[in-house]
């Protein structure tokens, strides 16, 4: 997943960050390059809490 957003600040539209997937990244940069602002959005690891959950879910 990534985020981006416009780098035209006089676009309201576009000034928050929205969330796209790898292909929408690429389809909007051929149609629009150099107009965004692209950043990874890395999942988060996995904390002990939710191995732990996890696995007691597996074992029910």
């Amino acid at each position: 997943m990534f985020k981006y957003k416009s780098k035209n600040k006089s676009n309201p539209v576009h000034r928050d960050w929205k969330k796209c997937t790898a292909e929408t990244k690429e389809r909007i940069e051929k149609q629009h390059p150099g107009q965004f602002v692209f950043e990874e959005i890395k999942p988060p690891a996995k904390t002990e809490s939710m191995k732990k959950a996890e696995k007691e879910s597996k074992e029910k």
